[in-house]
């Protein structure tokens, strides 16, 4: 009988900013498509992204959207999806998509003593990511 792995999930907790509230469960990426995502992330933040770029980066975190709670102003649920997310400030999209990224790539290897070390899970991110991401592009 073979191994089944069940896809690595991460719940994305906005707590202390302007974001106080929201919570976004994402989809992982293969390495192939973190590689990309990584890419386009890198060729962004260097000015050097084309408008396809951009797009191709929006697309990626919306098709990984599994769910938010996210509403509208009368208080409506927002599917997430690509239109929607694509209607939503480009500073609250960029913090979901830096969140996420730090949260794929700071998740520990699991010990074999079940301790969790101390570490953070990625169930418990939180925007202290996003904070620590848009402090960086200052």
């Amino acid at each position: 009988m073979g191994y089944k792995r069940k896809p690595r999930q991460y719940k994305l907790k906005f707590q202390g900013d302007e974001y106080e509230g929201f919570e976004c469960l994402m989809g992982s990426l293969s390495v192939d498509e973190f590689i990309e995502m990584t890419n386009l992330a890198m060729r962004f933040q260097n000015s050097q992204a084309g408008n396809e770029d951009v797009g191709r980066m929006f697309e990626i975190v919306a098709n990984q959207i599994i769910s938010w709670n996210l509403e509208d102003d009368e208080g409506k649920p927002i599917i997430p999806d690509a239109p929607n997310l694509r209607a939503q400030d480009f500073d609250f999209v960029m913090t979901i998509q830096m969140s996420w990224m730090n949260a794929m790539a700071s998740v520990p290897a699991p010990l074999l003593s079940g301790s969790d070390n101390g570490r953070t899970t990625p169930e418990d991110m939180t925007t202290a990511l996003a904070n620590l991401s848009r402090s960086q592009a200052s």
